[in-house]
């Protein structure tokens, strides 16, 4: 997987311009000019700062990135100067807010799309739970006041600590152990369509019959509780047989979510495909799907068939574990995962039973 996430970052250009933004009545920034963050004298740095109060709602990163450019010069200086009565820039109680957010969020990590508010909500989070966040906002457009309650659920540890995650060799060793999930994500290795062409994906890995497929069923009501959900990937070409597979394994099919490969040239003989299907499943006693997360999500491919971790995350979000993964690439926390292509396991192949 690419490490970089499908939101767009903080990065530096050459205007002072605002963005609107639908999800918030503030405007979102567009960096400063880095030129304007050295001020080689006192007088520079006041010069510069005195337009920034009448933005100061707008583009509170630009105050916050000047008050840090100020800290050459002392800060009993600088508060004499911006607590003045005849003071037009922004205020003094403003620019220690945000410039704090700002250290926390320096220009690299930034989302574009979102406003310091939003990072602000977060900046007393964990870096990986506010990264977390940051971008699942970005992805969802949420406002900032929706970050600021999910932000005080994570510090009120609504999340539990995930256990680490299993590995199993085989999915009768869950029926043998007693395990039951509410939730199955399977990423199935189609053994059909373009196997044989070059980039195709029976290069990579070697796909399972059809029949077989279906016939998998049978083990998962085994270790599926009656309220279980089921997510299924499926290639746009084969729309047609993943849902002779919800069905086969005993669910309803509702809906499916699109993941949008950015900068993906694509293949297919018809249109080329820039995007793969979650067929979602439910069961008779499935309990209510929280969030109602965005059904198109654009993120990065990682190695062929690989899919985006963001889509886990909506799963965790929207359904109550425990987990089940089938044909996963890698271990993950809170997650039970059954696969012949696992990250760092060393152990004998890893696959699911016949």
């Amino acid at each position: 997987m690419d490490a970089q996430p499908a939101s767009t970052v903080h990065q530096t250009s050459g205007a002072m311009t605002s963005a609107t933004v639908t999800h918030d009545t503030l405007a979102c920034r567009q960096p400063l000019d880095q030129k304007l963050f050295s001020y080689p004298t006192l007088n520079d740095w006041i010069a510069a700062g005195i337009p920034l109060g009448r933005i100061e709602r707008t583009n509170p990163w630009d105050i916050a990135d000047w008050w840090i450019a100020g800290e050459r010069f002392s800060h009993g200086t600088r508060k004499r100067i911006v607590t003045a009565s005849s003071w037009k820039g922004p205020k003094y109680e403003s620019c220690m807010t945000m410039a704090s957010v700002a250290r926390k969020f320096p220009p690299t990590s930034r989302r574009l799309d979102l406003l310091l508010g939003h990072h602000q909500a977060v900046q007393g989070l964990p870096p990986d739970t506010a990264n977390r966040l940051l971008d699942y906002a970005s992805w969802q457009v949420w406002s900032v006041a929706r970050i600021k309650h999910e932000a005080t659920r994570e510090r009120a540890g609504f999340h539990a600590v995930k256990p680490s995650g299993d590995i199993v060799a085989d999915i009768n060793d869950l029926i043998t152990q007693h395990k039951r999930f509410n939730v199955v994500l399977a990423d199935v290795p189609w053994g059909s369509i373009n196997a044989t062409r070059v980039g195709g994906f029976g290069h990579h890995y070697t796909g399972i019959p059809f029949d077989r497929t279906c016939a998998l069923g049978a083990q998962l009501r085994k270790v599926l509780a009656p309220s279980a959900y089921l997510f299924l990937w499926s290639p746009a070409a084969l729309l047609c047989r993943a849902m002779t597979v919800v069905e086969a394994w005993g669910f309803e099919y509702k809906t499916c979510a699109v993941w949008v490969k950015p900068r993906d040239r694509g293949m297919g003989s018809y249109f080329r495909t820039h995007h793969e299907l979650l067929l979602l499943g439910v069961s008779a006693q499935s309990p209510k799907f929280h969030g109602k997360p965005d059904s198109v999500i654009e993120a990065p491919r990682g190695r062929h068939s690989e899919k985006p971790d963001i889509f886990h995350t909506v799963i965790e979000r929207a359904v109550p574990g425990p987990y089940l993964e089938l044909f996963g690439r890698k271990k993950r926390d809170g997650w039970t995962v059954v696969g012949d292509q696992i990250v760092d396991v060393d152990q004998h192949q890893r696959g699911v039973g016949p």
